[in-house]
């Protein structure tokens, strides 16, 4: 069933017929009510987690740039809460990016969350790969060197340090 010319157009956070919730627009903020620092970590966790489910839904339905902006916009707010877990936004909005060709912006998100993702061998693979992507060889190397010390003998990585 297709939405005719004469339907009302959806406003961003109402849940289309197909059960997908649109993105707000970039002149909407996103509106994050269950993050404060009352909130309890099991409900942060699932927050973080349903706000990537949700940038994951909007993708797989062409919406690309609508689910960038939900990840970018929910972890501004994420970023300055306390108690999140933002690896899992963070492994998924690099993806995006990174499909998309935003290889810059996945690579400065990635060094700008460095301290929170320090222990994340599988990040730290993404930023080399961006980093090599970039021509920054040596920022590659590191970067790399830095995901086989913490998960010894990726051979994709030994290669991309090589």
């Amino acid at each position: 069933q297709t939405e005719s010319a004469t339907s009302p157009r959806p406003t961003p956070g109402e849940i289309r017929q197909d059960g997908i919730s649109l993105a707000p627009t970039l002149s909407t903020p996103v509106s994050l009510p269950a993050i404060d620092s009352q909130v309890n970590p099991v409900r942060r966790e699932a927050t973080a987690l349903e706000i990537t489910g949700q940038a994951q839904r909007l993708w797989n339905s062409g919406s690309h740039d609508a689910a960038i902006e939900l990840l970018k916009d929910a972890l501004a707010v994420m970023e300055r809460a306390t108690g999140f877990d933002l690896i899992p936004m963070v492994r998924e909005l690099a993806r995006m990016e990174l499909a998309e060709g935003q290889i810059r912006q996945a690579l400065e998100l990635l060094k700008r969350l460095e301290p929170a993702l320090a222990g994340q061998a599988d990040l730290w693979a993404v930023r080399a790969n961006a980093a090599q992507r970039l021509g920054s060889h040596q920022e590659a190397i590191y970067a790399y060197q830095t995901a086989l010390a913490l998960r010894p003998g990726e051979p994709r990585w030994m290669l991309g340090a090589a």
